[in-house]
């Protein structure tokens, strides 16, 4: 059992990985197009998912997943809450710096922790630590932190905060023990959900061959490959644990921002990073008292 919590967390650490190179790739997007919020958002899902039901195709024990038509539902209606976050915080984005926007947005493992109290989850004294020190940790990673700007985008950025945080908690129960192929429907309903909207927002063709290269890497990197892990990661660990885990993103997009845009990286931003990666190591070095069912994919 110790082993599947480690590998949940591995998968946890393996999504939040995924997502840290989704603001580079963003901005790489921005820089090279007149693209807008809906456009990378509809182009993101659009060709991610045709991806994620290719990779079903060799994943095995997804082909032998027995799902009633009332949970596929559920599943492509849950796809609603990921095209929420994806508009919000690109949205968002534009109006608010984007550090005061992460600051906000990863109030969310709070969010979690808190509606788990009151869903009857039991939280160890130390995951309320590792909690806080994560907490402390992204707000250190952003020093340029204030509340100046547009109120709508930081109404936007806890509104973004709000629904990762229902997810996290819905996805637990949805998923049933298939969080690959769980994955799978998704995005897939996340891509109709954006479908929808195509005839009132309009949509712009990728301009360059540079856009659709970074839109197909802001698809499989960015979406396909940290959904699955996240999925897998939460029905494993729990919904709360894999939330604080996820928390370790801000100081890997930093590091992707070091990497290949040449941000600077100041001293204080260090001392959040380890402040994160301390609260993540001590939430998984002490064994839960009360441990998620294995996944059965």
């Amino acid at each position: 059992m110790a082993n599947q919590q480690r590998f949940g967390y591995l998968m946890i650490l393996a999504s939040a990985a995924g997502f840290a190179f989704l603001p580079t790739l963003t901005r790489s997007i921005y820089a090279v197009s007149d693209f807008q919020p809906f456009d990378i958002a509809f182009w993101r899902f659009f060709f991610a998912t045709p991806v994620v039901w290719i990779l079903l195709q060799f994943w095995a024990p997804a082909r032998q997943a027995n799902r009633t038509n009332l949970e596929r539902v559920k599943l492509l209606l849950s796809g609603t809450l990921y095209a929420g976050a994806a508009l919000t915080a690109f949205v968002g984005l534009e109006l608010v710096p984007a550090s005061t926007f992460v600051v906000l947005f990863f109030t969310y493992p709070a969010m979690v922790a808190v509606m788990s109290v009151f869903l009857g989850r039991r939280l160890t004294s130390v995951a309320w630590i590792s909690l806080v020190l994560t907490l402390i940790g992204v707000a250190l990673t952003v020093p340029d932190f204030s509340l100046g700007g547009n109120v709508v985008g930081i109404l936007l950025a806890f509104l973004n905060a709000f629904i990762v945080a229902v997810y996290f908690l819905i996805a637990e129960h949805i998923l049933k023990g298939h969080a690959i192929s769980g994955s799978a429907y998704i995005i897939t309903g996340t891509f109709l959900v954006l479908l929808l909207l195509l005839p009132f927002q309009g949509l712009r063709v990728p301009p360059n061959l540079l856009t659709l290269v970074y839109l197909v890497a802001l698809s499989s990197v960015s979406t396909v490959l940290p959904i699955f892990t996240m999925n897998l990661g939460i029905k494993l660990v729990g919904p709360a644990p894999a939330s604080i885990v996820s928390a370790i993103e801000p100081l890997l997009s930093m590091m992707v921002a070091l990497i290949f845009l040449g941000e600077i990286i100041l001293p204080v931003q260090w001392l959040g990073a380890a402040a994160i990666v301390a609260g993540v190591i001590i939430l998984q070095a002490v064994p839960a008292r009360k441990r998620a069912a294995p996944a059965q994919e």
